[in-house]
Formats: C-alpha cells, sequence, structure tokens
C-alpha cells in the first residue's frame, strides 16, 4: 500500500522514529506484510529517511525478534548499540530488535523477515546483536535465495509450500545462531595483510600523524605493497573514508544542538567546514547536520490501537 507522510508517521510510531531526508514531493513509501504462524514478512520502498529505535519503541510490543533482511536497493548504514552496521544489495543482514538502533537509510527497497528469538535459540546475553553475510558466501547466498522463495510464496498465499520454506529459513537460522556466526572465507595472505592494516588503522584513526609513512613504519613494509594491498583508490581514501564513518558515527549519537557539527568534525580531522560538508554528502547523501539525533518523539503510554500491531496478533492475514 502507498503511504502518505502522515500515514507513514503514524505507522511507523510504535516501531521506530522517522526523519524525512527528502523534500515532501520526492517522498515515497510503498510497503506490504504478510504472516505465518509467528513469522511476518515486510516488503518496503521509501526515498532517504533517518530512522531511530529508544527505549519507549523497544517497551511498545515484544521486542524479542530478530530481523532478517536483503535490500533490492540502496543502502543502509546506522548503529546497534555501539557497533555500525552497513547493509547493501550485496549482503544479507540479522539484527536484534531488542536493542537501540539509530539508520540512515538511503532510496531503499528491502525484504524483511521478523523471527521470534525462540523459534532460533536466540540469546541477546550471549549471541551478537548484528550479523552481515555477504552474497558472495555460500551461507549468505542459500540464506537470501531461502528469504526470496519464502516472500514470494507467502504473497502468492501457497500455504503449503510457505510452511515448508518457513521450516528451511528457521533451521538455517538456527545452524547460523548455534555456529556464533562463523562465516567461511576463502583466506589469503593478501587478505590477511589487509585486514593487519585495516586493524592498525582503526587503532590510530584519531591520531593527526596517521599517514602512509607511518604504517609502513610501523608494520614494516614497503609503500610499493601498501599501495597495491589497497588498489586504486589507496590508503589515503581509506583513512578518510573510515574518518567520515566515525564522523557519521558519532553525529548519529549526538544532540543538535549548536556547535556539535563542528566539534566531531574536527575531532576525526576535518578542519575546513565546507570541505567536510561536501565530502559527507557525498559518502552518506545528507548533510552532517541531518545526522543528528532528533529523539523528540515519546511514548503516548498505555496500549494504543495500531493497524499493524492489532494484525499482528492475527496470523494469517495479509497488508497490502
Amino acid at each position: 500500500m502507498r503511504l502518505d507522510v502522515e500515514e507513514y508517521h503514524e505507522l511507523a510510531r510504535p516501531f521506530f522514529g522517522v526523519s524525512l531526508q527528502t523534500p515532501l514531493d520526492a517522498f515515497f513509501v510503498d510497503v506490504a506484510f504478510y504472516h505465518h504462524d509467528r513469522l511476518v514478512m515486510t516488503e518496503v520502498e521509501f526515498s532517504n529517511q533517518k530512522i531511530w529505535r529508544k527505549p519507549h519503541h523497544i517497551r511498545q510490543f515484544d521486542t524479542n525478534i530478530l530481523l532478517v533482511e536483503t535490500y533490492k536497493g540502496g543502502s543502509c548504514r546506522g548503529l546497534i548499540d555501539d557497533e555500525t552496521t552497513f547493509v547493501d544489495a550485496n549482503s544479507i543482514h540479522i539484527m536484534d530488535w531488542s536493542r537501540d538502533y539509530t539508520a540512515l537509510m538511503q532510496d531503499a527497497a528491502v525484504v524483511g523477515l521478523q523471527i521470534p528469538h525462540a523459534l532460533v535459540g536466540y540469546d541477546p546475553s550471549r549471541h551478537p546483536a548484528y550479523l552481515s553475510l555477504p552474497l558472495k558466501t555460500p551461507r549468505g547466498r542459500l540464506l537470501a535465495f531461502t528469504l526470496d522463495l519464502l516472500v514470494g510464496q507467502m504473497r502468492d498465499g501457497e500455504t503449503r509450500d510457505v510452511e515448508h520454506l518457513a521450516s528451511a529459513m528457521l533451521a538455517q537460522m538456527r545452524s547460523l545462531i548455534l555456529s556464533d556466526g562463523e562465516e567461511y572465507w576463502e583466506d589469503s595472505s593478501e587478505k590477511s595483510r589487509r585486514s593487519i592494516i585495516e586493524s592498525f588503522v582503526q587503532k590510530n584513526i584519531a591520531r593527526s600523524d596517521l599517514s602512509p609513512d607511518r604504517i609502513c613504519r610501523e608494520l614494516g613494509m614497503s609503500r610499493a605493497t601498501l599501495y597495491r594491498t589497497f588498489g586504486k583508490n589507496g590508503i589515503d581514501h581509506y583513512i578518510r573514508e573510515q574518518r567520515l564513518e566515525n564522523c557519521c558515527n558519532d553525529l548519529l549519537r549526538s544532540p543538535n544542538i549548536h556547535g556539535a557539527v563542528h566539534r566531531v568534525a574536527e575531532r576525526w580531522g576535518f578542519y575546513d567546514a565546507s570541505n567536510f560538508r561536501r565530502s559527507f554528502r557525498a559518502k552518506f547523501g545528507v548533510s552532517p547536520s541531518e545526522c543528528l539525533s532528533d529523539d523528540t518523539l515519546r511514548s503516548r503510554g498505555g496500549q494504543v490501537y495500531h493497524p499493524v500491531l492489532d494484525w499482528m496478533r492475527k496470523p494469517g492475514e495479509t497488508i497490502h
């Protein structure tokens, strides 16, 4: 179903806060919901926006849920607790909805499945809040393929096939959780070297003297090896991108007060305000000030009627 701005805010209110990042005349959102037993499937398309889940959202309904998502278009980057998340059409991600979450979404087309913790043995005290599986891995491809088949059958109302596919999806999720999200990667010296360099950069990213020369000196490698490892964009680009990522993460946490953008930019080595704004918008599609926390929505308290929450208690129905 196609929603206008007011309808979308009302629909989203119990689940997350929303701040639109596009003009009203460019805004769009189209949603469909499908229900099978205790599983809820969603298909959503929407324009750029920032969302956040805080304790008052989490208290609104049973949040002992894992959200499994694939992006058919666009991307999403954010923070769940203090962990950075990023998902696009190249990965499938799994997120615990019982945690605080803030994210920037860009022209996204998303297929999502909500799974109660108990169905797959997920324990928030033992298992990670977030897991991303690249679609190039066998496990990532299989999980995404099963998810696509499941949403297709739920959309078409094929009850018997949905039952089999849902069982297959839950079995894959149990196996993934029991393995603690272990992924199988082809090992190579090149990947190992890059991992070491990336780890060094992350530990020293706040240092103003972080440079290719310092990396080579500290890690005992030649400049040729360093630049070959990071390909055509180079190590300088990688350092800059990491600093922009840190700026984004800090701004997502920061209150919307005077001087917040300036302080965050300088913390990560950006001293030219106009250049910082240009670089930030080029990478994230929004201005730095649009990332600042705007958690102005508060719970209205008590049990209220809500079209999706009410429908989620009625298995077997569909909303388009």
